[in-house]
């Protein structure tokens, strides 16, 4: 693993509420020599991590993705694809709605 100090966005998984979290984190980035060097260990960091870039020369040129992410950010452009949803996630954001609590079915 290489921090050369560097931001970018990651993604932290929680495997308890089945969710993944894109976010700001520290890059762990990988040169494509180190990722020549072990495949198999950069495949299980990124199991863990989420996201890992891959450089060249400093500038990323690929990346590494987990499963996990990679199914949520499949997920999210099925999502955005149905723009009834995209509405209401807009007028939510706007404070344009209101919602009601639902009974439980006790």
């Amino acid at each position: 693993m290489v921090d050369e100090g560097r931001w970018s966005l990651g993604a932290a998984v929680d495997k308890g509420a089945g969710r993944v979290s894109i976010s700001r984190m520290k890059t762990t980035d990988l040169t494509i020599s180190e990722l020549a060097t072990s495949v198999p260990k950069a495949v299980r960091e990124t199991e863990r991590l989420g996201i890992r870039g891959i450089t060249k020369r400093g500038k990323a040129v690929a990346f590494l993705v987990s499963r996990e992410v990679m199914e949520s950010i499949l997920e999210t452009m099925e999502l955005q694809k149905d723009s009834r949803l995209m509405d209401l996630v807009k007028a939510d954001r706007a404070g344009k709605l209101a919602f009601a609590r639902v009974p439980d079915e006790d």
